[in-house]
């Protein structure tokens, strides 16, 4: 984990890559601990019958959901392809 600073509001952020690929920053102070069942190829299950055992997994929220700055780092929307701009 790559871990690090908001320049937005100074907060400690955990650097991740969202499944698109992409930096994705994590707040530090958000991290909860979650038991999650497993079968025995080691894929998520909910089915307790199926069970192979538990893992403790670390999640963490997108710090863009509680920093008060989060707006200064969002890109704005991509203009619709195919209509002009006097319309």
């Amino acid at each position: 984990m790559i871990r690090g600073q908001c320049r937005g509001c100074g907060a400690e952020i955990i650097w991740a890559t969202s499944k698109n690929g992409k930096p994705m920053p994590l707040s530090a102070q958000s991290e909860e601990k979650r038991a999650v069942l497993v079968d025995e190829m080691q894929r998520p299950t909910s089915d307790p019958q199926r069970a192979h055992m538990a893992v403790i997994e670390s999640v963490f929220r997108s710090h863009f959901a509680d920093c008060p700055a989060a707006d200064r780092f969002r890109k704005a929307p991509k203009p619709e392809s195919g209509k002009s701009s006097d319309e």
